[in-house]
């Protein structure tokens, strides 16, 4: 009998009366949520969220993933900036380093250069493992810039192989 009644009221009731009818039901029923136990410790909100419109609509915001440490280091802007003059610096060490071998007409570099190349290939090697942990697996698979990052694997690895080998 009740659910009738409440049915029959329901049915009774004009669209604009329907709308306001089911838009406080549902704020009735979204606002029973104990919204603390949705807090993280710093007072962000942890799960998903609901809201509403004023005409009634409901849209469910599904929460971000927290990103990781590597993932926000990885992605900041002076991180790309840092590595972007990193590859301008090597560009030219190259272009010196090649023209003294054409200038003395031998391939035996020096100490130094061997030791600022070193230096370039360790700190390429650490970008590349920056990156890696940034994107987990995704790196060499399902990355949007995956070519680029097995091209980038393939040079770190052939500039530790002739390190290792020097």
């Amino acid at each position: 009998p009740g659910y009738q009644a409440h049915n029959l009221s329901h049915q009774a009731a004009l669209p604009s009366q329907q709308a306001v009818f089911s838009k406080n039901m549902l704020h009735h029923s979204f606002s029973s949520i104990n919204s603390d136990a949705l807090k993280s410790p710093s007072g962000k909100m942890k799960g998903p969220s609901v809201s509403m419109s004023r005409v009634g609509t409901v849209s469910y915001n599904r929460p971000k993933e927290e990103k990781t440490w590597a993932e926000r280091f990885v992605k900041r802007g002076r991180f790309e900036v840092f590595f972007g003059l990193v590859i301008l610096a090597n560009a030219v060490f190259i272009g010196v380093q090649t023209d003294l071998e054409a200038q003395l007409g031998t391939f035996d570099t020096s100490t130094a250069m061997r030791a600022v190349s070193a230096t370039f290939t360790v700190i390429f090697l650490i970008e590349l493992l920056f990156r890696m942990a940034a994107e987990g697996l995704s790196f060499l698979w399902s990355s949007p810039s995956v070519i680029w990052n097995w091209i980038d694997l393939l040079i770190v690895l052939s500039s530790l192989l002739e390190l290792g080998t020097t």
